[in-house]
C-alpha cells in the first residue's frame, strides 16, 4: 500500500507542478488521476470512520490534498461536497441541530451561486448541451434506446457536438447499455450499498457528483467498492487489525 501511495504522491506532485492536462504514465489526463485519487480518498475516509485509526485519517487527508493537486475541477468540487455532507451529518448525529439545519438551509443558495458561476464556463455548459440532447433519444432505434449502442459508439451517441465524446455518466450509459442497462447498472449499485451495509454510500455519491461533468468506469471504482464490502464485513466479524 505504501508502494501504491508513493507512486501516487509523485504523480500528483509532478502532475500540478508542470500544469499538464495531458499526462503520461499510467493516466491519461489528470482529470482521470483525480478521480481515481477521488475514490481512494473515500476509501481512507471509510476505514478512519470505522476504526478511528489515525492513519488512516492522515491517509485520507493526503489523498484529497493531492486529489486538488490534479487540478480537475469536479474532483475538487465532489470533495468539498463531500465535507459539506460529512459535517452536517456528523452534527445531526452529535446533536448539534442548529448547525444542522443552517447547513441544510444553506445548500440551495450555495448551489445557486456554484450554478451561476459556472454558467461562465464553457465546459460546464458544454455538460448542459449534452443533457439537452438526451431528449432526441427517440430518434434512435429502439434496440438502440433500450441496450444501448456498445462500447466504442455508445460513448459518442449524446454529445454536446455530434461525434464528440458525451463525457457525462448518464450520456454515457443511455449510449453504451440503454435504458435498460442503465437500470440494471443502478440496481447493482443499490445492492452493493446493501451488502456494504451503506458504506459505499459516499463512494457512489462522489461518483455521481463527479459524473456530472466527468465519467470514468474505471476499475478503482469497482476495486474500492469491494474492497468496502469486504473490510467493513471483516470488520463486523472479528474487528480489523491496526
Amino acid at each position: 500500500m505504501y508502494t501504491t501511495f508513493s507512486v501516487i504522491k509523485t504523480k500528483g506532485i509532478v502532475f500540478a507542478y508542470l500544469g499538464l492536462k495531458t499526462l503520461s504514465f499510467s493516466f491519461s489526463d489528470c482529470n482521470y488521476l483525480g478521480l481515481f485519487l477521488l475514490h481512494m480518498s473515500c476509501l481512507y475516509l471509510f476505514l478512519y470512520r470505522k476504526t478511528s485509526v489515525k492513519k488512516y485519517r492522515t491517509m485520507y487527508r493526503l489523498m484529497v490534498f493531492f486529489s486538488f493537486l490534479s487540478m480537475s475541477r469536479s474532483v475538487m468540487l465532489t470533495q468539498v461536497a463531500l465535507w459539506y455532507l460529512i459535517s452536517s451529518y456528523d452534527d445531526f448525529r452529535k446533536g448539534r441541530f442548529c448547525w444542522f439545519y443552517l447547513k441544510i438551509m444553506l445548500i440551495p443558495i450555495f448551489s445557486f451561486v456554484i450554478f451561476n458561476i459556472a454558467l461562465n464556463d464553457a465546459s460546464f455548459r458544454s455538460k448542459l448541451t449534452i443533457f439537452d440532447g438526451l431528449k432526441n433519444i427517440h430518434d434512435y432505434p429502439l434496440s438502440g434506446q433500450l441496450f444501448g449502442f456498445g462500447y466504442g459508439k455508445g460513448e459518442f451517441m449524446f454529445s454536446y457536438r455530434k461525434g464528440d465524446f458525451g463525457h457525462a455518466h448518464l450520456p454515457l450509459l443511455l449510449g453504451t447499455i440503454g435504458i435498460v442497462g442503465t437500470i440494471l447498472f443502478c440496481i447493482w449499485l443499490m445492492l452493493i450499498c446493501f451488502y456494504s451495509k451503506n458504506n459505499c454510500l459516499l463512494l457512489f455519491i462522489s461518483f455521481f457528483i463527479s459524473g456530472f461533468s466527468l465519467a470514468s468506469y474505471g476499475v478503482s471504482l469497482f476495486v474500492v467498492a469491494g474492497l468496502i464490502t469486504v473490510i467493513n464485513k471483516k470488520i463486523s466479524q472479528k474487528g480489523l487489525e491496526t
